[in-house]
């Protein structure tokens, strides 16, 4: 009887430890790799025509001064920039884990303007994801946008200036 319970004892660790075994390699077979922030892109959108500028932080010259009235580079006058976050990720479809966000944060000066904070949509094979974000007004100054992917192993961040000016 003893041998019996013996026995079955062992079967059982046996049984557990290959359980357990089996779920850790499930786990991280399916985990999902960091994502990462590889770029930030900025457009003066165009309120009365309805467009878009080309990306005002790609290429060094743009001027943004007095923006709010068609200046600088402006087409015609711009009060809102819309700001897009590139986000490389795996080349496979899948869904982002809920505790990933990301986060899009715009100072100017010392106070915040927007701090907005974005699930991940269903990633398709591409690689790629656009997140984008739209910031109204407050462009008479410079802004300082990061961008945080949290929720991950590692953070990724990237942060660049919008030149913003104004005056007379």
């Amino acid at each position: 009887m003893i041998s019996r319970v013996r026995f079955a004892g062992v079967l059982l660790t046996i049984a557990l430890t290959a359980s357990f075994a089996i779920c850790e390699h499930v786990s991280k077979r399916r985990s999902v790799p960091d994502f990462k922030v590889a770029g930030i892109s900025a457009q003066l959108y165009y309120e009365s025509t309805g467009k878009m500028s080309r990306d005002v932080l790609s290429q060094p010259g743009f001027a943004l001064f007095n923006t709010f009235i068609g200046g600088g580079d402006a087409e015609t006058s711009s009060e809102t920039t819309m700001v897009v976050v590139e986000i490389t990720c795996p080349k496979e479809q899948i869904n982002a884990p809920k505790a990933r966000k990301l986060t899009v944060k715009v100072i100017q000066g010392s106070k915040v303007i927007a701090n907005q904070q974005l699930a991940f949509p269903f990633v398709q094979p591409t690689g790629k994801v656009f997140m984008p974000v739209l910031i109204y007004g407050h462009n008479e100054k410079a802004m300082k946008v990061t961008a945080t992917i949290t929720g991950q192993a590692h953070p990724s961040t990237l942060t660049k200036v919008i030149d913003f000016s104004a005056g007379e």
